[in-house]
């Protein structure tokens, strides 16, 4: 075995205009907030299932499972409205927007590949599918390196937050899970689409 192994993740991939919505509500919390990587619009999505650094073999087996699966749901119509983060009080570790919409059914086809994924070595998540959409991560700094106009400003973005809690950012039909492989670089991922899979049942 040659010890190759590709980054990848199974997604739904955003429509342009929900994109572009969901990236300037970015711009807007982004605005004067230091301390903050935040996800270039490209990169924007909401993930179903993290799946590490896969070997390529085993990756063509994830993607007949996935097909498998998805040929058996239908189109899941979501909405992406309201900013937050995790913690929801104290200092944000991550920025995002909720999803909305036929959860069950989203939560139902995320569970039905872990479930089709578990036999090819792949750990089922040990907390509930939560699906939401990362808009940025704080930056994890050094007080002996930080200086004025680097570290996080958590009031400000607090702020920034709650002015956002009932900002919209689109409806959208998801029809398809796409697998991603994700490079890694110091300018920051690189998505690369692999597969997609029609939502198909009908």
């Amino acid at each position: 075995m040659s010890g190759q192994t590709i980054r990848s993740f199974i997604a739904v991939d955003l429509p342009p205009e929900v994109r572009r919505e969901a990236a300037r509500l970015a711009e807007r919390l982004a605005a004067g907030v230091y301390g903050v990587k935040w996800v270039e619009p490209k990169n924007l999505h909401l993930t179903v299932k993290f799946l590490g650094g896969v070997e390529p073999e085993t990756l063509d087996r994830v993607e007949r499972a996935v097909a498998t699966v998805t040929a058996g749901f239908s189109p899941v119509e979501l909405r992406l409205a309201g900013a937050g983060s995790f913690p929801p009080r104290g200092r944000p570790r991550v920025i995002w927007l909720g999803v909305h919409g036929h959860l069950d059914r989203l939560a139902g086809l995320a569970a039905a590949i872990e479930t089709a994924l578990e036999p090819l070595g792949f750990e089922p998540e040990g907390r509930p599918f939560s699906p939401h959409l990362t808009l940025g991560r704080v930056k994890k700094t050094r007080k002996s390196r930080s200086g004025p106009g680097t570290d996080l400003d958590a009031g400000l973005l607090r702020g920034r937050i709650m002015d956002l809690a009932e900002a919209q950012a689109g409806i959208f039909v998801v029809r398809e899970l796409v697998l991603f492989q994700s490079d890694l670089s110091p300018a920051g991922p690189t998505y690369t689409p692999l597969a997609r899979f029609p939502l198909t049942d009908t």
